[in-house]
């Protein structure tokens, strides 16, 4: 899985997501990361939308290994894969 951040200025299609396993090439927008209030909530700026991401994906791989070491049965997506909300 790839997942890259094409700063465009408008946070719309700016998210490109490669899972070629799936055969799947997603262009998703940031808009909803700028818009979070737990971190840097004064901001709307593609740092922002980096520091979102960057958490996001943190917390998503401690999910994975969790699943690894047995404490968990399952774990999600961090992103939906095959739907029109992207």
């Amino acid at each position: 899985m790839t997942i890259t951040f094409e700063d465009n200025e408008r946070f719309h299609k700016d998210l490109h997501i490669s899972v070629p396993e799936l055969n799947e090439n997603i262009r998703a927008d940031t808009y909803f990361f700028v818009l979070d209030q737990g971190l840097l909530p004064d901001e709307e700026t593609p740092e922002k939308v980096k520091v979102v991401l960057r958490f996001l994906l943190n917390h998503w791989l401690q999910e994975v290994e969790s699943l690894a070491e047995g404490r968990v049965r399952f774990c999600y997506m961090i992103f939906p894969i095959n739907t029109q909300a992207l």
